[in-house]
């Protein structure tokens, strides 16, 4: 998370693979769930459609799709989990405040 908050993204999308594995996800899942955080405040929109056209990624963050799409993709996508949505959104919206470099969502 370090080097996309750097701004370092192809050192990060390199070592994705050693904590992104399929059997990684429910051990470091906090973690990748930051990591996606940082992706989305940084609006690598790109990397993030790579990483969740993984349909059993997509499903296992779910929340983060949600919100990935809603600010960034589609501002009117229809959210599933919105006791799960809101609080994230606002976690994101905040963070980037701080660390988002001057992006603006959409």
């Amino acid at each position: 998370m370090a080097y996309v908050w750097n701004n370092w993204f192809d050192e990060a999308f390199r070592l994705e693979s050693n904590f992104m594995s399929r059997m990684y996800w429910h051990s470091f899942s906090e973690g990748i769930g930051q990591y996606l955080e940082m992706l989305i405040i940084k609006q690598q929109t790109e990397h993030l459609k790579i990483l969740f056209s993984d349909i059993e990624f997509k499903y296992a963050f779910l929340t983060h799709y949600e919100v990935f799409v809603s600010l960034l993709i589609n501002p009117e996508y229809t959210i599933t989990k919105m006791n799960e949505f809101v609080p994230l959104v606002n976690k994101v919206n905040g963070l980037n405040k701080t660390y988002g470099d001057g992006y603006k969502f959409i």
